[in-house]
């Protein structure tokens, strides 16, 4: 349905309200997969309803995997699991399918799946996963536009990633509580999302130490206590950011809960250099407009750094700031789709490889009456709040890719006052 809708954004008066924060996809998505080594039901909450999961319970169902929603649950039953093979279009429609390359080991010895797609920002490569599964003893056998692992006898092992990446350090996770005997991870990611899976493999009874720092070791534990668990996804804290953006373009305040401030150290420091006030307390952090915006030089890098994923909402906020702005993406290179786009919003940024250069005041720049198109959730998520100081109304098309991170986009937005509309396509 959403590929026959856009949204349409007016000038937005200042904000105002609260926002309850979502569970985190990139979190939820892996703990789906971790969910399905269990050998009883497993009941996870604060699972946010996006495509991704409905993709996810159409591809389980093929292979026997039973889930559904029971009011504010997601449960995950894959005691009946019938298949080792999984559906081609699905697994190559999104990136995390590759975490369910563990279960199916743990059931069939081996697991037939398309190579990952999602989001196009450059190159992700997923070689070190590969490695790290021969390092486990696996053997993997490229067929095309799939591949097939087999995993008759792993063994715990030492594994060193060249580079750090968050999805192989969770899925080599998984794969690894299935190997006799520990297994050491070094150069892992320190992402809460790897914390938050650690966290569930304990309380399924495995040993693993270390989450969250650059080193990990699981012990697994090969004779569990089958037993059924309830679970809670962390908050999504990439949207939890992109909202304390908003006052610094339009004005006012904005409070979020079921937020962890500990996850958004980096932003928070970085918005609070811009020029809002930050107040944290225990029940949620508020953003304040209270004077000017300030430009700043941005890097990103991986988790403690600034997250590559808040760079793009964050230019956005620096199109209103006084002073010029940068941003230097050392994550993903290519991250900048969004700057032909607002190229048609009369907002031209200077470019050059991994960096963009903002001069500030483009609020005096912006265009009624464009058509831009949302190329990824976050190159989206720019556009839209770009929009929000513009005169007249701009239309974000292909908002599918917004659906993709945002349960209630639209609702949670006009809660705070913004004018935005969900409209259906014309058919020309």
């Amino acid at each position: 349905m959403q590929e026959n809708q856009y949204i349409a954004v007016q000038k937005s008066p200042a904000v105002h309200g609260n926002i309850a924060i979502q569970g985190s996809k990139n979190s939820a998505l892996a703990l789906v997969a971790a969910a399905c080594l269990n050998d009883n039901v497993v009941h996870l909450k604060n699972v946010p309803d996006l495509r991704d999961f409905r993709l996810i319970e159409k591809m389980l169902a093929k292979v026997g995997i039973h889930t559904s929603r029971e009011a504010e649950e997601f449960l995950v039953d894959a005691r009946l699991a019938t298949d080792y093979v999984l559906d081609f279009d699905i697994t190559a429609d999104f990136r995390a399918s590759y975490y369910f390359i563990a279960p199916l080991l743990k059931k069939f010895k081996k697991v037939t799946l398309s190579y990952p797609g999602g989001d196009d920002f450059g190159s992700r490569p997923i070689d070190q996963h590969f490695k790290g599964m021969k390092k486990l003893g696996a053997r993997i056998e490229p067929e095309g536009s799939h591949y097939t692992v087999y995993a008759d006898n792993l063994v715990g092992t030492e594994f060193h990633f060249e580079v750090v990446t968050s999805g192989a350090t969770i899925n080599l996770m998984l794969i690894a509580t299935l190997a006799s005997g520990k297994t050491t991870f070094t150069n892992c990611a320190t992402d809460p999302e790897v914390v938050d899976v650690a966290n569930f493999l304990n309380l399924m009874g495995h040993h693993i130490v270390g989450a969250g720092t650059d080193t990990i070791t699981i012990t697994p534990n090969q004779n569990l206590h089958i037993h059924e668990l309830k679970y809670t996804v962390i908050p999504d804290r990439l949207i939890a950011g992109s909202l304390l953006m908003l006052p610094g373009i339009v004005g006012g305040d904005v409070t979020i809960t079921n937020a962890i401030p500990e996850h958004l150290a980096s932003l928070l420091f970085a918005l609070e250099d811009m020029g809002l006030e930050i107040t944290r307390t225990s029940t949620g952090i508020t953003s304040r407009k209270v004077g000017s915006i300030n430009g700043m030089r941005l890097v990103t890098g991986m988790y403690p750094l600034f997250a590559t994923d808040l760079q793009q909402p964050l230019t956005a906020l620096m199109l209103y700031a006084d002073t010029p702005s940068s941003v230097q993406d050392n994550v993903y290179y290519n991250r900048f789709s969004h700057v032909e786009e607002l190229a048609k919003m009369g907002i031209h940024l200077g470019r050059q490889n991994n960096v963009a250069f903002i001069h500030g005041h483009h609020y005096r720049d912006l265009v009624a009456d464009a058509d831009v198109n949302c190329r990824d959730v976050r190159a989206g998520t720019c556009l839209l709040f770009a929009a929000l100081g513009a005169e007249g109304e701009t239309r974000l098309h292909d908002v599918k890719h917004l659906f993709r991170g945002y349960e209630n986009l639209v609702g949670d937005l006009s809660s705070l006052g913004i004018n935005i509309e969900l409209r259906q396509e014309v058919e020309v």
